[in-house]
């Protein structure tokens, strides 16, 4: 079992098992992960960040009941 975007033929270093970065919900690839980057975040007014799907906290956002993708 490998991580996605690993290449199984090709496993040399550390680094080459790592795989891809994805956030919750996305299948796009990321660098790195940020709220400032993140598909279903939203900053609310001055508060910080809030997750505007797939969220069941209401102190993050109001609770959509999505929970499977």
């Amino acid at each position: 079992m490998y991580n996605l975007g690993v290449d199984p033929n090709k496993l040399n270093t550390a680094k080459d098992w790592i795989g891809n970065y994805y956030a919750w919900g996305e299948i796009e690839t990321k660098d790195s992960f940020t709220w400032d980057n993140y598909k279903y975040s939203i900053y609310k007014d001055g508060y910080g960040w809030n997750v505007k799907k797939y969220c069941d906290d209401p102190n993050f956002g109001k609770n959509d009941k999505l929970y499977k993708l």
